[in-house]
């Protein structure tokens, strides 16, 4: 299978920690201990993620998906000699993306992607030399249940799995045991996705309560450079439970062509406030 060499860039955050930056505008986490090493997510899985991996460390390696959509899990079949964990309430989820012609979707969109966030211009990110059906038939991996409160001890690193439904039903992050550092992947970013395989907007409303009640430092979420504070918790409170019913724009995603969604934007703020402090906003399938 072709894949891409330079696909990722490995960011080296010190003590054990790595931040890899994949093409396609995911982060993944690697978290190196003294026996064992982690591996938070597998991105679209269009370059060569093992040797990032093993570029970095030779350790016993577990991977942990923070949920099943395809550019947090499609590069799970890289790795069908290491165990997998994802919560079971996203098992169809991996499942529904693992099919064939989702994985040939995710391969031609990924010959269109956007530079940027509204950019107009685009990048191809598949290998040329890459055989089309190399990456639209996996090979099988067998995953592993991932459940609240679930420890992974490195050595020197300890992760604890939260549940945090939401974005997805499954959707976990890890909570770092030594720095107070809470890894999210998707749970909290600036544009919440609550339309594709998410939990009731309810459900999410208790996630962010839950985390508040949780004592942790920051948030690291999966599609953003820059930590998260803790306060950005009640920004998305307060945009979900105080929608304004005017103040929202189309979206659509490259996953679900001809589908339209709508991006709610937290009162007093607009689309072009995306990166100001408070800023907070959620997409969902139907019109408030």
């Amino acid at each position: 299978m072709a894949l891409r060499k330079d696909f990722y860039q490995i960011i080296d955050e010190g003590h054990g920690i790595y931040r890899i930056f994949s093409l396609e505008g995911v982060y993944m986490e690697l978290f190196t201990g003294t026996d064992r090493a982690l591996l938070l997510d597998t991105g679209v899985g269009l370059g060569d993620l093992v040797s990032a991996v093993r570029s970095v460390t030779q350790l016993p390696l577990t991977i942990v998906n923070t949920h099943g959509h395809y550019d947090h899990a499609n590069g799970n079949d890289q790795f069908t000699n290491v165990p997998i964990y994802m919560h079971p309430d996203d098992w169809e989820v991996y499942s529904f993306y693992s099919r064939p012609e989702n994985r040939e979707h995710t391969l031609n969109c990924s010959r269109h992607t956007k530079k940027g966030w509204n950019s107009p211009d685009y990048i191809n990110i598949v290998p040329d030399d890459m055989a089309d059906e190399d990456y639209i038939h996996i090979r099988p991996v067998s995953l592993l249940p991932l459940h609240e409160g679930e420890i992974f001890d490195l050595g020197g690193i300890t992760l604890e799995t939260i549940h945090v439904p939401g974005h997805t039903k499954g959707s976990c992050a890890l909570l770092h045991r030594e720095t107070g550092d809470l890894y999210i992947g998707d749970a909290a970013n600036s544009h919440l996705v609550l339309s594709v395989f998410a939990a009731p907007i309810q459900e999410y409303k208790n996630t962010l309560e839950k985390l508040k009640k949780i004592n942790f430092v920051r948030m690291r979420p999966s599609h953003e450079k820059d930590w998260l504070d803790k306060s950005v918790l009640d920004d998305y409170l307060d945009c979900i439970s105080n929608p304004d019913p005017d103040n929202f724009v189309e979206a659509s995603s490259p996953a679900r062509p001809g589908d339209t969604d709508y991006m709610y934007i937290r009162r007093g703020y607009t689309i072009s406030d995306t990166k100001k402090p408070g800023f907070a906003s959620f997409i969902v399938k139907e019109k408030i």
